[in-house]
């Protein structure tokens, strides 16, 4: 079984939604998508980077 583990951190500046009052949806689609072209570039793991450069979190792919 292969599985997708995705840990992060979303409380910071850089995930503030400007014109609501929770997560900013388009930040964290963003780093989905930077997750998706690390796997598809062949990373099984890896650090998660916000917009501002921050290490928010990381991302494992393993097999089980």
């Amino acid at each position: 079984m292969t599985k997708l583990r995705i840990e992060a951190d979303l409380d910071n500046d850089s995930f503030t939604c400007p014109d609501c009052d929770q997560v900013d949806p388009l930040a964290v689609t963003r780093l989905l998508r930077r997750v998706s072209t690390k796997i598809e570039a062949g990373n099984a793991m890896g650090p998660l980077i916000d917009d501002n450069g921050n290490t928010v979190g990381s991302f494992t792919l393993t097999e089980e």
